[in-house]
């Protein structure tokens, strides 16, 4: 279930004792049989969605927002591998004003659909998987080097910049003759390290 019903109250309470992380009813099939003096029917099948809700008044009609887990997983997970491919490749979308956006989304998203969030976050995990293995490739295929050289200390470079400029800069010709047909001198200057 994506959605709960709107007029109805869930009964639910998470049970952090397994994965995925699910919501499970605060009361199982014979304590509400129990509870209302039913008579005892057959328990559902191991592993089947049950959910608990309550209601005040007179009874509303049950409307839920459900789809099958496998198009959950499959359409999360395509589209967080989708935005992390996008970051890989396309250097425009790793922008901080794109990505603050992106976050104020989702995260309003989960503040108001905090069930939708979790089953939307759980089923994005696959995606999450090979995104992370795809940057993990492409940084390794990128050539960058793993390690930097290590840096130079300020002295060192602006005195190793001072004898560069020392030496490459010409000095004019102090010749008191101009000739008016002869070139111009040129200086060709090599610096060496």
């Amino acid at each position: 279930m994506i959605a709960s019903p709107d007029e109805l109250t869930s009964e639910m309470a998470w049970a952090a004792d397994r994965w995925p992380l699910m919501q499970r009813a605060v009361m199982d099939q014979r304590q509400l049989e129990a509870w209302i003096k039913a008579s005892r029917q057959p328990l559902l099948p191991r592993g089947a969605n049950e959910y608990l809700f309550g209601a005040l008044g007179r009874w509303p009609t049950l409307n839920v927002v459900a789809a099958p887990r496998w198009l959950i997983v499959s359409l999360a997970s395509i589209a967080v591998l989708m935005l992390g491919l996008l970051l890989i490749h396309v250097p425009q979308v790793r922008s901080p004003g794109l990505m603050l956006i992106v976050a104020v989304i989702v995260a309003g998203g989960a503040v108001t659909a905090p069930q939708a969030a979790l089953v939307l976050a759980q089923g994005a995990m696959l995606g999450v998987a090979v995104a992370i293995a795809a940057m993990a490739v492409a940084w390794a295929t990128s050539g960058r080097t793993r390690f930097a050289a290590p840096p130079v200390s300020s002295s060192a470079a602006r005195s190793r910049e001072s004898s560069l400029a020392k030496t490459a800069t010409p000095r004019p010709d102090r010749s008191s003759r101009l000739s008016a047909t002869a070139p111009a001198a040129t200086h060709v200057v090599e610096a060496r390290p």
